[in-house]
C-alpha cells in the first residue's frame, strides 16, 4: 500500500513485534504519504495504520484465539466436574517446580481436596488418586530421584516392609545414602510405620549399622539375613512441631501437613494473602509470617539493621529492616515469633519493610 521497500517494511514489522511505540509513530507519516502517493484515500491509510498500532499493542491470531478459548472452556469444565483428575494432571506437570506445586496445593486445600503424604508403600513417580484423595509421589521429594522410587517399588515385590529397620536394611542394598533416607523421613514417606519423624531420624544411624551387620555374601552377591541378629531397641524422642514442619518444607518446598502457622491463622482468623501470592505484588499492604532466621548487619555509618527471613505454609520471604525501624523492634525479632508486616517489594523474594508488628499468640 505504501510502496515501502522490503527492508523498510521489515523495520515496520519489527517495530510492531517489539512494541516500539516511538518508531511506530515515526513511521506513521511515511506510511500515510506512501499510501496517498500510491492512489489510496488518506482516510483509509489512517484507518489501516491505526490497526497496525493496535496490533502492535496486542495482536492475536484468530486461530490462536479460538484454540485458547476452546482449551479454556474444556479446562473449566474439567475443573468444575472432575476436580481430582484435573489437579492431578496439573501437579504432574509441575514436578520439580516447587513454586507452582505450592500454588496448586494451596488451591487444592481451598477446594477441600485431601492430600496424602508420599509413602514408601506407594512408590509412584507421579501424583495419583488414592481413595478420592491425591497422593504425592516420592519423586516430588528433594533429592529423591526416579531411580530411588523405582528401586523401592522393585523391593516391595519381594514382600512388604515389616518395620523401619526392615526397610532401611533392605533398601541399603540399593545404595540409598544417609541424606536420601533423611529426606524420605522428613517428607513423611515413612509415617506409615506409626513412629514420629524425630525418632526415625535419631535412630537412622543405628538402623544403618544394623544393616551392615546383617549383610552376607551369597554367590558373589551381597544380601541381608534378618535372622543373624535382632534389630536394635528403638529409643523414642518427642517431635518439635516447628522443627518437623521446617524440615518437611525443606524437602517438599511447602508444608503438606498442618503447619503451626495454619492453626494460628484459623484460630485467630488472620485473613491475609499467603506469601506465595504476596510475592507477585509490588507493595505488600499486610502480610503475616513466622521468623525463621535473623541476621544483624551494621551499616557504613555504624547503625544496626537486619535481614529477617519469614515463612508461612506456602513460601519464604526476606524482610529488609532499616536502622530506624530496627531500633524500635529489635527486641522481639527472634526465631519462632510471628509478625505482621508491610513494605515495598525489592524483588520476588525480598521486601523492604516499612512496618513490623509482633503477633502475640495466646495459649493454643
Amino acid at each position: 500500500m505504501a510502496n515501502f521497500s522490503l527492508g523498510k517494511a521489515d523495520i515496520l514489522r519489527k517495530a510492531m513485534a517489539k512494541k516500539q511505540e516511538s518508531l511506530l509513530l515515526e513511521m506513521e507519516k511515511d506510511f500515510i504519504d506512501g499510501c496517498i502517493n500510491n492512489g489510496f484515500d488518506e482516510s483509509l491509510a489512517k484507518e489501516i495504520y491505526e490497526l497496525i498500532k493496535k496490533f502492535a499493542g496486542y495482536g492475536f491470531n484468530k486461530a490462536h484465539s479460538i484454540a485458547y478459548g476452546l482449551l479454556a472452556y474444556q479446562m473449566a469444565y474439567l475443573k468444575a466436574n472432575y476436580q481430582l483428575c484435573f489437579y492431578v494432571s496439573l501437579l504432574n506437570g509441575t514436578i520439580g517446580n516447587q513454586h507452582k506445586t505450592s500454588e496448586y496445593i494451596d488451591e487444592c486445600r481451598k477446594k477441600q481436596i485431601s492430600l496424602l503424604y508420599p509413602s514408601i508403600f506407594y512408590p509412584t513417580n507421579n501424583f495419583i488418586i488414592d481413595n478420592q484423595k491425591i497422593r504425592f509421589p516420592l519423586s516430588a521429594i528433594k533429592g529423591i530421584s526416579y531411580s530411588v522410587a523405582n528401586n523401592i517399588e522393585q523391593e516391595l515385590k519381594n514382600g512388604t516392609f515389616k518395620d523401619y529397620f526392615d526397610f532401611i536394611a533392605r533398601m541399603s542394598l540399593y545404595k540409598i545414602n544417609h541424606k536420601q533416607f533423611e529426606a524420605l523421613i522428613d517428607a513423611g514417606a515413612l509415617d506409615d510405620f506409626g513412629i514420629n519423624r524425630t525418632t526415625l531420624r535419631n535412630c537412622l544411624d543405628d538402623a544403618l549399622n544394623y544393616s551392615e551387620l546383617i549383610k552376607v555374601e551369597v554367590d558373589n552377591q551381597i544380601k541381608i539375613d534378618l535372622n543373624l541378629i535382632s534389630p536394635p531397641i528403638m529409643q523414642r524422642y518427642k517431635d518439635d512441631k516447628i522443627d518437623v514442619a521446617r524440615k518437611e518444607k525443606d524437602v517438599l518446598g511447602f508444608n503438606l501437613g498442618t503447619n503451626p502457622i495454619v492453626d494460628i491463622k484459623e484460630k485467630y482468623r488472620i485473613n491475609v494473602f499467603p506469601l506465595i501470592k504476596l510475592k507477585e505484588a509490588s507493595y505488600i499492604n499486610k502480610g503475616f509470617g513466622q521468623i525463621i532466621k535473623v541476621k544483624q548487619h551494621r551499616t557504613k555509618n555504624g547503625k544496626l539493621m537486619a535481614f529477617v527471613a519469614i515463612n508461612d505454609e506456602t513460601s519464604t520471604l526476606d524482610l529488609v529492616i532499616m536502622p530506624s525501624l530496627y531500633a524500635k523492634i529489635m527486641n522481639y525479632l527472634a526465631v519462632g515469633n510471628y509478625l505482621y508486616f508491610s513494605g515495598k517489594k525489592d524483588n520476588e523474594d525480598s521486601c523492604l519493610a516499612d512496618k513490623i508488628e509482633l503477633f502475640k499468640e495466646e495459649v493454643l
